[in-house]
């Protein structure tokens, strides 16, 4: 076999092939163990309603692991169709990292969430970073080129659409873990921020397309403790807000409209006593989302929020919450993630650990209507959140994928 992956024989491509039938079958055992590990009666301990739940998430791994088959066999026509015979050996497992490309252990495995991990591992683009937790934010400047940042401190970027990735940074190690990497932006392909949720450095700044970060030294004595949520209007203008932890009292926001040179900030507590993420059209008008508990209550948690959405038309001097109308709001349900597709249509996401829910706005975030997610999973716990067009997009689910809407 060449050494730099060129098929150059017949020889080349009958390897290339068999490897690839070995891959296949071993996910598709993979999978087909997992799921046959799920529970298959409420005579083993689960309710009825959680019964329905795993039969889901089985119809679902089993509909995966058909996918792998499928591959399976496509690798075996090719192979006959160039006289070779179809491949069918694979190692036992388990494997070692070592013994794949994908340089992921292979072995059978129960239904746990360490699996559904290295599950998606599995089926994550070439060169994607991996982190230990989870890659919060990304951000494309044109479909070509973008950046992510993750739990571990590492921004990322690829130049071709996301088929491959880089690793441009690794934040410093302080109180025993990196940097905590939460949201990016750009307003150019050279001019970019990163915010963080570790109080020691809470600003990162590229002025080269993020081959070098610097942290921002200069942010006020108010600034939110924790960055959550970026808006980068564009080189003079980017807003920040944050925390998503009510412990970290109160609410806060800040701005810079000379591109970091000063920043202002304020507090936000009478609107919010959480806040995540914010949109800005321009210098003066734009939306913050997050959650807010009754002032009756002296320790707020999560457990005591409901969604806000606020707006402003004056630079964050006064706000208005476009969602105080909708009563049907649970506690324990906050914004996420705001996205505006046009200057009509936006959507942000709810974060609730029991349900699932989105806002959506057709008259340019003046009203909002909220929609449950039905999709198959019944998938709770919405961060991310991404449209296409009014009515095919996705939401993100922390260590679990996606649900199509």
């Amino acid at each position: 076999m060449s050494s730099d992956n060129q098929v150059k024989t017949r020889e080349d491509l009958l390897y290339l092939l068999s490897q690839a039938a070995e891959l296949e079958h071993s996910l598709a055992c993979q999978y087909l163990f997992t799921a046959f590990s799920l529970k298959e009666s409420t005579d083993e301990g689960v309710s009825q309603a959680q019964l329905t739940k795993i039969n889901k998430w089985r119809r679902k791994i089993n509909e995966i692991a058909v996918q792998e088959m499928l591959h399976l066999a496509l690798a075996s026509n090719l192979l006959t169709a160039i006289g070779g015979a179809p491949y069918f050996r694979r190692a036992n497992f388990p494997q070692a990292k070592t013994y794949t490309s994908l340089k992921l252990q292979f072995k059978l495995a129960p239904f746990n969430e360490t699996t559904l991990n290295r599950y998606i591992c599995f089926e994550l683009p070439n060169n994607f970073d991996i982190a230990s937790s989870r890659t919060d934010d990304i951000w494309f400047i044109d479909p070509m080129v973008g950046w992510a940042v993750n739990s571990n401190g590492h921004i990322i970027k690829t130049t071709d659409g996301g088929n491959t990735w880089e690793k441009q940074f690794q934040t410093p190690i302080v109180n025993g873990r990196p940097i905590y990497l939460r949201c990016v932006g750009f307003s150019t392909p050279l001019n970019g921020w990163v915010g963080t949720v570790s109080e020691e450095q809470r600003l990162y700044h590229t002025t080269d397309g993020g081959k070098t970060w610097a942290v921002v030294e200069n942010l006020p004595e108010k600034a939110p403790v924790k960055v959550c949520g970026l808006s980068v209007v564009n080189e003079s203008v980017v807003y920040a807000s944050g925390t998503n932890d009510p412990a970290d009292i109160p609410a806060r926001m800040m701005k810079t409209l000379d591109g970091g040179v000063t920043w202002i900030a304020w507090d936000m507590s009478e609107y919010a006593t959480i806040l995540i993420d914010n949109y800005f059209i321009n210098e003066n008008c734009g939306w913050v989302v997050g959650g807010k508990a009754d002032k009756s209550i002296t320790n707020p948690s999560r457990d005591d929020v409901i969604p806000v959405v606020l707006y402003t038309e004056d630079g964050g001097k006064a706000w208005v919450n476009r969602v105080a109308n909708i009563s049907s709001f649970p506690l324990g349900e906050w914004g996420w993630k705001i996205q505006f597709l046009n200057e009509k249509v936006g959507f942000v996401s709810l974060e609730n650990f029991n349900q699932g829910a989105i806002l959506k706005t057709t008259d340019g975030g003046k009203t909002w209507t909220r929609l449950r997610i039905n999709d198959d999973q019944e998938n709770v716990n919405l961060e991310g959140v991404g449209f296409v067009d009014e009515n095919l997009g996705w939401v993100g689910i922390p260590n679990l994928g996606l649900a199509i809407l």
